[in-house]
């Protein structure tokens, strides 16, 4: 979303810094891909294969022993910056761009350090005085200001500049991370960055500063609000190039939001020194109290100024009553915020900010005195001056130490995440090894659908007496029977013996080799529900590896295709009619008829009946164990072939399945070893900022 702008150096910090080696040529990575022929998952490693430890080795940042704690922590953030503050550095290798905020964040507050730009913020409850104050601070009208009416609905920067305006500032683009975007506005004005590098994102609207205008852009609902309003104003002795004013909406008013709006998330984090303006004649309200606890969690001890804007209602008192009321509400006031806030001390006074506006306005000085906002004045400028610096480098300090917690915990992250992506690999690539182990292992004939009985199922149904040739013999010889009702010549016999046997070889050879009639089309059925009942269990388990696999190969990036119906080879035997008939010819070893001649003699009805009856009985059990090898030829050959090209049809899938994850894996460890090596050696740097950081930090607690 955002562009990475790469930090200019100096050529001493370049000089001092040393930039991690991270150029894969150097030493090329090789993957630690899974194998298919690990059944662990786990990955293998070539033992000449060039490992991080032998990776060049990492050099810390640069450390000046004689320069005090917090110059040693610029120059080492220089050579970090120099490192680190681009993007390219993290190209091929780091997905994602928190980490590069991070990075950003850090560049930010290092950069704030040398920043000439002071903010001010004002804010406080709703009609506190916050635009009075404003407006007196700039000798000018700024801020609109009205009874009865809540009119700062809009946060204003009001800045030093030769040429009055107000500037607009709105997003390009609504997509982007509005919080982000808010800072670029902020650096741009802090001149910690150029317009070129802000104007990809923002684009200002600017109007003549006058009293409309400043009521249409600041009071007044609009369709699109901007990130931040700028009014440009000649400023004077406490507003010049170094100092600027933050207006805050009323922390309850109707357009304020402490949880989404990108200017309180910014003074929460990054604001320099806070003016809190509380009116005398209105308790400290829970959204207030809900900010300072934010502020204290954020911000830690912020610098802080209490100014209780006295309303002076009570004109029937004294002014000595009145004064002492406005004195012991001030205190009170002051010691709740301290509490809230754990602040040992903090700056605070009474001002009539209305009465300071008109002796602002009016030129009046009399005025300015009795409100007690020159008093203000002059030692809010004094302690400013004195302490900008100190506060300066403690807020930066502040922001750099968050900024570097944040990027060390993303950069575990991160390494958390390439390990867990790595056990998703090993385990995907065990998924896979399990289906092909599952597939070439499978056999269609088992336990609970043996073979013995598909065969038996196929010869009842050639055989059977209510179907096939069962029925065709039983038929055939009741009819030769019937012939036999007299007496007849051994010639008559042998001739129905023929005409029987041919008969039931007619019909057998159609019942048996035409596959598309009736009994062929019924085999088939028989066949291949047989063949789907057996393969059922195989489905399933691999179903249930499928779903597994898709899930570990989601995050992967991987698309799977797993074979549908229509990839698989048929349940379809008819292809091979031309080989069963190679295989067997029906009524070749029919009984002979030939011996028959020899008995060239006359047999009553009732011996022939006995010789048909016996015939036949010994052309069915011939004709039964022809139906068996019949049925044994056509479960070897069609059920064997099926189950073979079935098994490779799904294992070549696998295959390509495996191919495509094993490019992905070999590109991942590729950008794995990469991201490692780069996460290590940003780690230790990280840690090494943060312990300087943490140095300086106490050093800067020492001096009071």
């Amino acid at each position: 979303m955002f562009k990475w702008i790469k930090n200019t150096a100096s050529a001493e910090n370049q000089e001092n810094s040393v930039p991690v080696d991270l150029n894969p040529a150097a030493s090329p990575p090789v993957p630690e891909t899974p194998s298919s022929n690990n059944p662990s998952g786990e990955s293998v490693q070539p033992a000449d294969a060039p490992s991080e430890a032998n990776a060049p080795e990492h050099v810390p940042l640069p450390v000046h022993p004689e320069q005090t704690a917090l110059e040693q922590m610029l120059i080492a953030g220089d050579a970090f910056l120099a490192r680190y503050a681009a993007s390219s550095v993290f190209d091929g290798c780091i997905e994602g761009k928190t980490l590069l905020l991070d990075i950003e964040e850090i560049e930010r507050s290092l950069k704030e350090f040398h920043s000439k730009m002071f903010f001010v913020v004002i804010f406080g409850p709703l009609k506190a005085g916050k635009s009075t104050m404003v407006n007196t601070l700039a000798h000018r009208y700024v801020s609109p200001t009205r009874l009865g009416k809540e009119c700062t609905l809009r946060p204003t920067n009001v800045i030093q500049s030769e040429e009055t305006s107000i500037e607009e500032n709105f997003m390009r683009d609504n997509a982007q991370d509005r919080n982000q975007v808010f800072q670029f506005v902020i650096d741009y004005i802090r001149h910690m960055k150029d317009w070129e590098d802000v104007s990809p994102y923002v684009y200002k609207e600017t109007s003549i500063l006058n009293e409309t205008n400043i009521e249409n852009k600041l009071s007044h609902v609009v369709d699109v609000e901007p990130l931040i309003t700028v009014i440009r104003v000649p400023g004077g002795k406490f507003i010049d190039s170094t100092t600027a004013i933050i207006d805050m909406p009323g922390l309850d008013g109707n357009i304020s939001n402490l949880e989404t709006s990108p200017v309180h998330h910014w003074v929460l984090r990054r604001t320099d020194f806070l003016i809190f303006i509380q009116s005398s004649i209105s308790a400290i309200s829970k959204t207030t109290n809900h900010f300072l606890e934010r502020l204290l969690v954020e911000s830690k001890n912020p610098p802080i100024w209490l100014v209780q804007n006295i309303i002076d209602g009570k004109y029937w008192r004294s002014l000595e009553e009145r004064d002492a009321e406005a004195l012991q509400q001030l205190s009170e006031t002051r010691e709740e915020i301290m509490r809230e806030l754990d602040l040992k001390e903090m700056y605070s006074t009474p001002i009539n900010l209305g009465m300071a506006l008109d002796g602002v306005m009016n030129q009046n000085e009399q005025l300015l005195k009795t409100s007690q906002f020159a008093a203000f004045e002059e030692r809010l400028y004094t302690v400013l001056q004195d302490k900008r610096i100190r506060i300066q480098e403690r807020n930066s300090l502040h922001g750099l130490l968050r900024a570097l917690r944040a990027a060390r915990q993303e950069v575990r992250r991160i390494q958390d995440e390439i390990k867990t992506r790595q056990q998703e690999m090993n385990k995907l690539s065990l998924q896979l090894t399990q289906m092909e182990t599952l597939i070439s292992n499978h056999e269609l004939f088992s336990p609970a659908h043996p073979r013995k009985t598909l065969e038996l199922q196929l010869t009842n149904l050639l055989t059977s007496e209510e179907e096939g040739l069962g029925r065709l013999i039983e038929d055939r010889t009741e009819k030769t029977l019937l012939y036999c009702n007299r007496d007849i010549t051994g010639e008559e016999l042998v001739t129905n013996l023929i005409e029987l046997g041919e008969t039931i070889r007619e019909k057998g050879n159609h019942l048996y080799l035409k596959t598309d009639g009736e009994f062929g089309v019924r085999i088939a059925q028989q066949v291949n529900a047989y063949i789907q009942r057996a393969e059922h269990l195989m489905e399933e388990s691999l179903k249930e590896y499928q779903e597994k696999a898709d899930e570990l190969a989601a995050p992967l990036g991987v698309a799977f295709h797993w074979p549908l119906p229509e990839d698989l080879p048929p349940f379809d035997y008819t292809y091979l009619s031309p080989v069963m008939e190679k295989a067997f010819r029906l009524g070749k070893n029919l009984p002979s008829t030939k011996k028959m001649l020899l008995f060239d003699r006359h047999f009553n009805g009732q011996q022939a009946k006995i010789y048909i009856q016996g015939a036949a009985e010994s052309i069915r059990e011939q004709l039964k164990e022809q139906a068996e090898r019949w049925v044994e030829t056509l479960l070897d050959l069609h059920l064997n072939e099926i189950r073979k090209q079935r098994k490779q049809a799904r294992l070549s899938l696998i295959a390509e399945n495996r191919q495509r994850f094993q490019l992905k894996a070999e590109q991942y460890e590729k950008q794995a070893q990469q991201s490692r090596q780069l996460l290590n050696a940003l780690e230790q740097d990280l840690e090494q900022m943060q312990s300087l950081a943490q140095t300086a930090q106490q050093t800067m607690k020492q001096v009071k």
